[in-house]
């Protein structure tokens, strides 16, 4: 039996992830944000603040060059101020200032905006349903 990949689950997914990220690019283009930018600032919604450097870098599949150049863009435009961690040389906190905690609530609006779009149509029963179908094949895939 022949598989066509492009009907395998994972390439649906890939596909879904990219629409998703391509609606959300619309949504705050006049954030003047590129993509990566705004999903720094989409995590920064949920880790605690001061936010360590090492953390973030964790929570995005982005290497640790990518990262500092992405940073060192957000603070020249004084959305975050990066300071080191006290005892540790090596180690940064990210902070945002007045005008980072502005376009996080902007980019958080955009992600809520986005998971009301992708849902509609879905009863409370299939999301709940979805979430767990994709909090399985996360399990699935960890090991």
């Amino acid at each position: 039996m022949t598989v066509n990949v492009k009907n395998l689950t994972g390439t649906k997914i890939a596909l879904l992830i990219c629409k998703k990220r391509q609606w959300i690019d619309e949504k705050v283009k006049a954030l003047d944000l590129s993509r990566t930018q705004w999903q720094v600032l989409a995590h920064l919604n949920y880790l605690p603040m001061p936010c360590a450097q090492q953390k973030l870098l964790k929570s995005l599949d982005i290497d640790r060059a990518h990262l500092a150049r992405l940073l060192g863009q957000l603070e020249e435009r004084g959305i975050i101020i990066r300071s080191q961690v006290p005892g540790d040389k090596r180690a940064l906190h990210i902070e945002l200032t007045q005008q980072g905690r502005a376009l996080k609530e902007k980019v958080k609006e955009a992600l809520l905006q986005e998971h009301k779009q992708m849902l509609s149509g879905f009863t409370a029963q299939e999301v709940a349903q979805l979430d767990g179908w994709l909090d399985k094949m996360t399990v699935n895939l960890l090991g």
